[in-house]
């Protein structure tokens, strides 16, 4: 499915509120924690890896509402500065309006994060599983 394997891969944060929809996770525009991974592609791959995910996540296909958006966000790398990236947020913020977020279950250096899947055993150390 991946058309480009990933030039890099590290752990990272960003602000918002995760929600677990069962088979994958929304994230939407919040103050919490969220972490995760960036992955990292080569300039002359970006083009086909985006039109790739963005068939994936439901983003911009021909006369399909979004499932979610592709947009740029601040994320904060776990062992570097803060960079901008592509991520995907739940498009229908109705939708999620009677769901609760997932709690921020991960505590790591005296700040919590909400992940997905609730495992952590996919985050490489030095994150802690809960």
């Amino acid at each position: 499915m991946w058309p480009h394997p990933p030039l890099r891969i590290q752990r990272a944060w960003t602000h918002g509120l995760l929600y677990d929809l069962g088979p994958y996770p929304a994230l939407r525009p919040g103050r919490g924690r969220v972490a995760g991974q960036l992955w990292t592609f080569s300039a002359e791959h970006m083009l086909k890896v985006l039109q790739t995910l963005d068939r994936i996540e439901g983003t911009d296909q021909p006369g399909e509402k979004n499932e979610y958006d592709r947009v740029l966000t601040s994320v904060q790398l776990e062992c570097g500065p803060q960079v901008r990236a592509w991520t995907y947020v739940y498009a229908d913020e109705a939708y999620l309006s009677g769901l609760k977020p997932i709690d921020a279950s991960l505590v790591w250096e005296q700040q919590c994060y909400s992940i997905w899947p609730a495992d952590t055993a996919w985050l490489p150390s030095p994150f802690p599983n809960p």
